[in-house]
């Protein structure tokens, strides 16, 4: 088999044309990517864990809502 420019054009041409089109694939189906922050679909149906984990919640409510202060002191970290 002889290995010539004209037989490697050929073949970066395939590639090319292989690479745009997976990524216009790939590119069209990340509109529908979704996350989903529901921690109850995480867990199993009917299982000792999930319903102590329910329990635990409804006593002391959820731990998802919560607010981050910060203070900035010129004197560093350590000193009052």
């Amino acid at each position: 088999m002889k290995v010539g420019i004209n037989w490697f054009k050929k073949y970066i041409v395939v590639g090319l044309v292989v690479i745009v089109g997976l990524s216009a694939f790939f590119g069209f189906g990340v509109s529908r990517v979704i996350f989903d922050y529901d921690f109850e679909k995480c867990f199993p149906i009917n299982d000792e864990e999930t319903s102590f984990f329910l329990e635990h919640r409804k006593m002391f409510e959820s731990d998802n809502d919560f607010l981050l202060v910060a203070v900035e002191s010129d004197n560093g970290v350590f000193d009052q």
